[in-house]
């Protein structure tokens, strides 16, 4: 029996530690901090309230996220949410993006041209003909456009700064953080072109409770089951090498331990501080990752003492720092205060000038904004209890011209693999899906390299 080490606990390495185990393979998972989950994680705090280090929703394009969930049972947890995106803007003005289920691509984008009030038909209709190629072509188009940022690709169209910022800006920073002048257009063409070409594209789905309890958990529990060993607070320190460069074991807690292949399922900046410089000095793969490094966000969890909104659904707010957020009282029923008051969960992002601020100072930004998009109601709310999560480098970065540097799951090195939304081979980038999809195809390429070995060994 091949035995199979990885660094991380997030859902990349969760995802191949699933696929290992279930090919007969001795699977052992080590994570540095006491929970498991990465940027999915969630705990209690003291009172008992589940906190979150994000707003996670499942989008209905994700398709190998949906198949780990079937095979382990989390499927069930899933709770879906009329195919709708609802804009609030400052002074309560509010729009809707929404999609028609059952009809064919394009059709079902056709009540857009009524709804969207928020732009002029001639907005519209331009917005349409710059997308052509995108959603007609295949990838190549979008692929091109890695070199420039999104917001330019947009001006090139000719399309005006009311897109970009009433519908743009809010999307970009609910997926990554960042505003459109800062990503690769190539990334944010190649998400509309998943999202807009299907029906089901930009539903959504809420867990039933917790992302530990109604995710993390059933993964860990079908890893132990197929005699899987995970560990947490139990961090990869260095990678120990061999006398011909390759990888002896992974050393944790001062302690050695070997197998036959190695994963690393690290952030980008963990994985960055992990990689031995020989083989940067060695391999442009490995110096290549220096490109990549972490977006700063934050998650802000508010209890109040009445009801906000009665919206059962992603919300997103089209002035910047909360681009998304919602009511989990109504999204996720296990989280509903036993009061039925509102439970406000919001990204906060961009967040690279915010990270300074205190915990009070970040909530009181927050609670301004929702007091200018709901002008009629939050005034008279107060909050109750609240918590503040920061993730100084949370998911890369994905600048123009950085896709030429996205490395494959499997390394120069045989026996080192690499996992997580910034490898190659899936376009769904650095989401939940990404990581998923990443850490099966690592499982995949570990797979093919013990078999390689088994036959070399016969």
């Amino acid at each position: 029996m091949k035995k199979i080490l990885i660094a991380g606990g997030g859902l990349a390495g969760l995802a191949a530690a699933y696929d290992m185990a279930q090919a007969g393979c001795q699977v052992e998972v080590f994570e540095s901090r006491p929970v498991l989950g990465g940027k999915v994680s969630s705990w209690k705090d003291a009172d008992g309230d589940w906190i979150e280090s994000g707003l996670h929703v499942f989008f209905g394009c994700y398709e190998e996220l949906f198949k780990l969930m079937r095979a382990v049972g989390a499927d069930s947890y899933l709770r879906w949410k009329a195919p709708v995106c609802h804009f609030t803007l400052p002074g309560g003005v509010t729009y809707d993006i929404v999609s028609w289920r059952g009809l064919p691509f394009p059709l079902h984008l056709l009540p857009n041209l009524v709804t969207a009030s928020q732009f002029s038909l001639g907005e519209k209709l331009a917005y349409g003909r710059a997308l052509l190629p995108v959603l007609f072509g295949d990838s190549r188009y979008a692929d091109a456009q890695d070199e420039i940022s999104y917001a330019d690709w947009h001006r090139q169209q000719g399309l005006g700064n009311n897109l970009l910022g009433g519908m743009l800006l809010p999307q970009t920073l609910a997926l990554k953080f960042l505003p459109p002048e800062e990503l690769s257009a190539q990334v944010v063409l190649n998400v509309f072109r998943l999202f807009l070409r299907r029906d089901d594209g930009f539903q959504v789905a809420f867990l039933e409770g917790s992302p530990e309890e109604c995710l993390v958990q059933p993964l860990v529990q079908a890893i132990t089951r197929a005699g899987g060993r995970i560990h947490t607070g139990r961090k990869v320190t260095r990678i120990e090498l061999d006398a011909v460069g390759h990888v002896r074991g992974f050393v944790v807690d001062e302690t050695l331990h070997t197998g036959d292949a190695y994963l690393c399922a690290l952030p980008v900046h963990q994985m960055n501080r992990l990689i031995p410089a020989a083989w940067r000095a060695q391999y442009p793969y490995f110096d290549h990752l220096r490109h990549f490094v972490g977006v700063p966000v934050m998650n802000v969890q508010l209890w109040l003492d009445g009801r906000l909104t009665e919206r059962d659904n992603l919300l997103f707010g089209g002035a910047g720092l909360t681009p998304v957020y919602a009511d989990m009282r109504l999204t996720t029923p296990r989280y509903a205060p036993a009061s039925g008051n509102t439970l406000l969960e919001a990204v906060v992002a961009p967040a690279r000038e915010l990270m300074a601020l205190s915990d009070a100072e970040v909530v009181a930004a927050v609670w301004e904004r929702m007091k200018s998009y709901y002008p009629a109601v939050a005034p008279h709310l107060n909050i109750v209890k609240s918590s503040v999560v920061r993730i100084p480098q949370s998911v890369y970065h994905p600048k123009p011209g950085l896709e030429r540097y996205r490395p494959t799951q499997a390394s120069p090195v045989p026996n080192f693999f690499l996992a997580g939304g910034f490898t190659r081979g899936h376009r769904f980038f650095d989401s939940m899906e990404g990581a998923v999809a990443s850490g099966r195809l690592a499982a995949k390429a570990m797979l093919a390299y013990v078999q390689t070995c088994r036959q070399a060994a016969a």
